[in-house]
């Protein structure tokens, strides 16, 4: 062989390389803005690392092995301790597992040569499978890259499938099985890929985070683009500046827009500021046509949402960053921050005030100095105020949808209310909108009761928007975490001198709660100088009937069916009465027995659904209730009786009277009777399967074999050289191959040499084929006779050294080579 010149393993190696990469390469623009500026970095380091190891492919490194392995374990350790400390998304941590996988990758591929390329193979494929959860939709260039993952795939497969075939001879099988086993990895691989996809959908896995397991809505939000909302913000000023020479106020509105848009952690702030824009913006008068203003109105929404979600997520992230900096023990880090998650991605204000009391509970008992407990509470407060602003937003809105859907004269009646909701800067305007709602509820009549209980939630957001805002007005004038004093002179004042309590307030003033059932009420001490605060642990609780009610600590629960009055009171300031109605038990939850059910496929079983109510009280719902399951290609669910489709696991819920259960688990199992009918099914499939395949090639060689028979009357000097080509594929299978450069004489020896055989057969077929092919004399029939002859018995030598089940597997290698065994 010429110096520098590859050889045919070399070449096959290289263009395993080249596969590779292309494959590798793929995967990482699938992820896109996933990886972002990374993706750069992750393509020139399997560059790097793959010319690095071809430079190295002639010599052994122990050194570079043991480095490899280290840096492996290395970055295992990595993904563990960032795991710990992520958010606990399920789409983060998935991603943190892309990135390792991408780094892994550069790594193995540093000792491609030395045996790694099939892992980084492997892990290629675990990378393209994971592409469709950072992908909602695909577009042409999508399908692009994954016609090259699979394209690559093939390659690779076609490579480790006929190196052992093309590249290894029969005195050497035993050297296949590595080359066998890579092959035989990769498919493992591929099918557990395909079937963990198969049995656990993307859709049916809950994306709140990690660890959470929750009801709601599928799919973890997006965080809000800085670059999207600095564009919210430019267009907003430029709308409102194109229009301000049109527009009254002017100096006012440029106010308002200069508080909205600036950097504040004051919500009152932001949102005072919005509603004066929103006021001014459609005051009568001289000013924007009709369209114009409803555009920058829109717009105007779209911001506030995009400035919300993003003081959310700056705060969070403050949070996050205050338990990363403390020595909080992993388990309530885990705690910690699945109660944050929650509370931001939850749309119930009872849930996320209760979440927010769990998480501060689980602050409080850690084992962090006071300092830093103050730290994270100052912290987590500001998200709270955040937090609660947003659901004052969006219930509003939901709000102004019913009423909008109403008739007019239903829709003049809920316009004043609205109007007092949108207005609440302080507890009296609580407690105005308030008395508003329950003028409404006995005013309005029965089809006005949806929109009271809207109003209700809208104005329970409200209340802790409105109460959280007066905490941290405490905490910016330097004493966070401290609460004013309740005495009778009130309060801590900015110069350390005490404010007097003026009026203790109950937020709400009126609501009902059904029996069993309980309610979070606020106090609210207001001072002389109009400064509030939130005082509900610090005021002494009472109500008119115990019967009926019983309160401690702001939550009322009720014990009896009727009307109570609630107070608080501080040091001799009594709040004015609450009204609290207790009605009759309502459904408060759905549960579905037994809480995990394992089934086997085609088999069945049955569920019950109980309601769970205000007081206690549990009823059989099983045949009322509305069965979901999250992978229907598993489970059919009817009127709680399952029955296993396939195997795998899933959930089902149980939803009545818009309630919802929590999730049972469903595993549908495989039992010996089913997969001995599935094999058989297999077996028969792959037998039918095979049958027509072979009987296709079996076919195609009885085609060929005719063919060649046709020349021994048409073309004796033809049949000759086509049966000695013959022989070499039979040889190229059963062995030894034949060499381009030995010569057909030499060739021949060496074949007899190999099969023992002493009448020179092959030597005469060898000479048959050296006369029809470069003489120029005459072939008869007699030529083309004695050719065929010895051609038949010398296959019947060779085949005669070889068991059954070597030849029967010979046999099928030749029908696929469409090579005829006799002629």
């Amino acid at each position: 062989m010429e110096e520098g010149r590859l050889n045919i393993k070399e070449k096959y190696l290289l263009a395993e390389f080249a596969f590779s990469f292309i494959l590798l390469c793929a995967a990482v623009f699938l992820f896109g803005e996933a990886l972002g500026v990374l993706r750069n970095y992750f393509i020139l380091a399997l560059a790097g690392g793959l010319y690095f190891s071809w430079v190295q492919r002639d010599k052994k490194s122990p050194a570079l092995y043991a480095a490899i392995n280290i840096a492996f374990l290395a970055v295992f350790i990595w993904v563990f301790y960032e795991v710990f400390n992520s958010s606990l998304f399920y789409k983060d941590v998935i991603l943190l597992f892309v990135k390792a996988g991408f780094i892994l990758s550069a790594l193995l591929s540093l000792g491609a040569v030395s045996g790694f390329l099939v892992y980084v193979e492997v892990l290629s494929l675990a990378l393209v499978m994971c592409s469709p959860i950072f992908i909602n939709k695909y577009n042409p260039q999508h399908y692009l890259l994954l016609a090259f993952c699979f394209f690559s795939w093939a390659a690779l497969l076609k490579l480790r499938f006929e190196r052992p075939f093309a590249l290894v001879s029969a005195r050497t099988s035993g050297r296949n099985y590595p080359r066998i086993f890579d092959l035989a990895l990769l498919l493992l691989i591929a099918l557990f890929a395909w079937a963990f996809f198969y049995a656990i959908p993307l859709r049916g896995i809950r994306d709140k985070g990690f660890f959470i397991h929750e009801t709601g809505v599928y799919g973890v939000p997006e965080a809000p683009s800085e670059q999207k909302y600095y564009a919210l913000q430019e267009k907003l000023q430029d709308g409102i500046l194109e229009a301000i020479p049109d527009l009254k106020s002017k100096g006012e509105i440029l106010g308002d827009l200069s508080s909205l848009i600036k950097e504040s952690a004051d919500v009152m702030e932001i949102k005072r500021a919005r509603d004066g824009l929103v006021d001014k913006l459609r005051r009568p008068g001289p000013g924007l046509e009709k369209g114009k203003d409803d555009n920058l109105l829109l717009l105007l929404d779209q911001y506030l949402d995009q400035k919300i979600k993003r003081n959310l997520k700056i705060s969070k992230e403050k949070v996050i960053e205050s338990l990363k900096g403390n020595p909080f023990s992993i388990r309530d880090r885990f705690a910690a921050l699945t109660r944050l998650n929650k509370m931001q991605y939850d749309d119930s204000v009872e849930k996320v005030g209760s979440w927010g009391r769990e998480l501060k509970i689980i602050i409080a008992k850690s084992s962090v100095s006071p300092g830093a407990k103050r730290e994270i509470k100052g912290a987590l407060a500001q998200f709270e105020k955040w937090k609660y602003y947003q659901l004052y937003c969006r219930q509003l809105d939901a709000l102004k949808q019913t009423a909008g859907s109403l008739d007019k004269d239903s829709r003049e009646k809920s316009e004043e209310l609205i109007s007092a909701l949108e207005n609440i800067y302080s507890p009296l305007d609580l407690n105005t909108a308030g008395g508003k709602i329950k003028i409404l509820r006995y005013s309005g009549g029965r089809e006005m009761d949806a929109v009271a209980n809207q109003a209700d939630n809208v104005l329970d957001a409200a209340s802790r928007m409105v109460a959280a805002a007066g905490n941290m007005a405490k905490e910016d004038r330097g004493e966070p975490g401290q609460r004013q004093k309740p005495v009778e002179t009130g309060g801590g004042g900015d110069n350390g001198e005490y404010k007097r309590l003026s009026s203790v307030e109950i937020l709400p003033e009126y609501c009902r709660i059904a029996l069993g059932g309980t309610k979070e009420l606020l106090a609210m001490g207001i001072y002389e100088d109009g400064s509030h605060q939130d005082v509900t642990a610090e005021a002494l609780w009472s109500s008119s009937d115990g019967d009926i009610l019983s309160v401690a600590q702001g939550v009322v629960s009720a014990a009896g069916i009727g009307k109570g009055r609630v107070y608080a009171e501080i040091n001799g300031v009594k709040s004015r009465a609450a009204m609290v109605v207790v009605e009759e038990p309502q459904l408060v939850a759905v549960n579905i027995f037994p809480p995990g059910l394992s089934i086997p496929v085609n088999g069945s079983a049955a569920l019950k659904a109980e309601g769970v109510f205000s007081n206690g009280g549990h009823k059989d719902i099983t045949s009322s209730v509305d069965w979901k399951v999250e992978d229907e290609r598993l489970i059919r669910v009817s009127r709680g009786k399952i029955y296993g489709l396939r195997i795998g696991s899933t959930s089902v819920y149980a939803e009545y009277a818009a309630l919802r259960s929590s999730g049972v688990e469903v595993k549908v199992t495989m039992t010996l009777f089913w997969a001995a009918v599935l094999l058989f099914k297999l077996v028969l499939a792959s037998a039918v399967l095979l049958g027509i395949v072979f009987a296709v090639f079996y076919a195609l060689t009885e085609e060929r074999k005719k063919k060649i028979k046709s020349w021994m009357a048409l073309d004796q000097r033809r049949f000759i050289v086509e049966v000695y080509r013959n022989t070499h594929g039979v040889l190229g299978v059963f062995g030894p191959r034949p060499e381009k450069t030995i010569p057909p004489l030499s060739y021949a020896t060496a074949v007899e040499e190999r099969y023992s055989l002493t009448n020179n057969v092959y030597t005469s077929l060898t000479h048959l084929f050296e006369e029809a092919k470069y003489s120029n004399h005459a072939i008869s029939d007699d030529d083309a006779s004695e050719a065929l002859v010895v051609y038949n018995s010398f296959i019947r030598m060779v085949l005669g050294r070889y068991g059954k089940g070597r030849i029967f597997l010979g046999r099928c290698l030749l029908l696929l080579l469409k090579k005829p065994l006799y002629i």
